[in-house]
């Protein structure tokens, strides 16, 4: 190396970008590129891998739930709009359907899913999934998801139901 003057600690360190660099070119099969330029693509598909769970959540897994709280929702997401404007709806289905389910598990599952895949693609130990790290995510974005059905709920008038 030219300038390093020796220095171990430039030269691990270019090794390493360098190994990153052929990891990367051998996942997205860059032949002969010199830049390290698969990061992005890498983000934007575990990002893109992570939007459909939440989605069929969002499709089906509401749906079929909301059932359990007394609310007849459609499949249909056009014929929902209805349904979430409901003023006969309680405060509690309010937070329950529109905080929790819809929101809360829908955000639990993208950010678990999509650690998920940046860990699995980018090989980053530090987005290894622990059996905390769920049990933290699931809380944070279930304990948000009411707040904000909770917020919805007092928004639309339903704070004198029970």
């Amino acid at each position: 190396m030219v300038g390093d003057g020796g220095n171990p600690t430039n030269s691990h360190t270019l090794t390493r970008l360098s190994s990153l660099a052929d990891a990367n070119r051998q996942v997205f099969n860059i032949p002969g590129s010199r830049y390290n330029v698969a990061i992005m693509p890498s983000w934007i598909t575990s990002f893109l891998l992570a939007i459909p769970l939440p989605t069929l959540w969002l499709l089906f897994g509401v749906p079929l739930l909301s059932r359990l709280f007394g609310v007849s929702m459609p499949l249909n997401p056009r014929k929902r709009r209805a349904v979430m404007l409901d003023p006969n709806q309680s405060l509690l289905q309010a937070v329950m359907l529109y905080g929790v389910l819809s929101w809360g598990v829908a955000m639990f599952l993208f950010t678990t899913s999509n650690r998920y895949f940046q860990w699995r693609l980018l090989h980053n130990p530090s987005d290894q999934l622990s059996v905390q790290a769920i049990v933290l995510g699931a809380c944070t974005w279930i304990g948000g998801g009411a707040l904000f059905g909770l917020l919805l709920g007092f928004d639309a008038g339903r704070q004198t139901k029970s």
